[in-house]
């Protein structure tokens, strides 16, 4: 069902931000038209929130790494933040240069939603998930690329440890969900999407076992509505935050100009956002994707292109801090990494 306003509903509130341009707009500063804001080096996303939060919530952040910024920095304020643990720490790495920050990223609809059903109403993934690689290692399709192959022994450890975690997402106060992409791999021989694509050894060992499937508006809903249904079923007073990262696809698997398929897959996930949260009393959007990409590219944006700038995330983070809790100290002093 659409969503229906009546003539008289739009005329009994006024919006300040409802306009783009006016030629007569004052340049001063006081009037809100998307022209005038546009102009600045930070874009500052007009919001009225569902709710409200306070420093006695507690909090469980998940999705890709938009999710593990806002993770690091209310840890930083003395949230109760449970989505983290010093435990991920002693996970081996995979690249040099790869950050633990990026442990716990979800970047699509499919595998937050498998991480909700496996945690909350089973004990945890599959065993059979779990694929050999090469010399008795195994690669994990559910976690992300930065975690090096295992032993099994040891891949079960680093499953226990998240699951331990994950179980706390019914029992916070908030939980944000932060939507990466759509192209996402399915693992056929256990009929489960992955989170991350297929080590390339996988790949030629087992060459018929993975597709890459494009998750569209349905799917993704589809995903949303069965997390909404057990949380809330697990916790009722539970307040979900959803906001779509602005960093892009890496590559596509499509036959599309990156750029092509990067504005299909943030678009989908956009209005998905926006109808989700239309039709759940308990559910906001929270607009971090709106105010990285109206934002001025050489802020925004690192060398490639693709990694969001600490400085700016912390600009993000403040936005997101003021409207749900009204704090607006400057967070200057937080050191976070590059985003992506």
């Amino acid at each position: 069902m659409p969503t229906v306003l009546s003539y008289a509903d739009t005329r009994n509130f006024r919006n300040l931000y409802a306009s783009w341009y006016n030629k007569n707009a004052s340049l001063d500063g006081g009037d809100k038209h998307a022209f005038l804001r546009l102009r600045e080096d930070i874009f500052s996303a007009h919001h009225r929130p569902k709710f409200q939060l306070s420093k006695e919530n507690s909090f469980f952040l998940i999705g890709s790494c938009f999710a593990r910024g806002l993770e690091r920095i209310l840890a930083f304020r003395g949230f109760d933040v449970r989505s983290a643990s010093e435990e991920f720490k002693r996970w081996e790495l995979q690249y040099e240069k790869a950050s633990a920050i990026g442990i716990t990223n979800r970047y699509n609809s499919a595998s937050i939603c498998n991480e909700v059903n496996w945690h909350v109403l089973g004990n945890g993934a599959p065993e059979e998930t779990l694929i050999e690689t090469h010399n008795g290692l195994y690669f994990d399709p559910h976690a992300t690329p930065v975690v090096a192959p295992a032993s099994l022994e040891e891949q079960r450890a680093r499953r226990k440890v998240w699951t331990g975690i994950c179980q706390n997402i019914v029992k916070v106060d908030v939980v944000v969900i932060t939507l990466g992409l759509v192209e996402v791999w399915y693992d056929k021989e256990v009929g489960i999407y992955c989170n991350s694509a297929p080590d390339a050894r996988l790949a030629k060992k087992y060459p018929d076992r993975f597709e890459i499937h494009f998750l569209n508006y349905n799917d993704n809903m589809k995903n949303l509505e069965r997390i909404h249904s057990i949380l809330t079923a697990e916790n009722p007073d539970i307040k979900i935050i959803v906001t779509v990262s602005p960093v892009p696809l890496l590559k596509t698997f499509s036959l599309d100009d990156i750029v092509t398929a990067n504005t299909y897959s943030k678009s989908t996930l956009r209005a998905v956002a926006a109808d989700f949260v239309r039709s759940h009393s308990n559910v906001d959007y929270f607009p971090s994707y709106e105010i990285a990409m109206n934002s001025s590219r050489d802020i925004v944006w690192a060398e490639d292109k693709r990694h969001v700038q600490g400085k700016f995330s912390r600009n993000i983070m403040a936005q997101f801090l003021a409207y749900y809790l009204g704090d607006i100290e400057v967070m200057e002093e937080f050191d976070i990494e590059v985003l992506g």
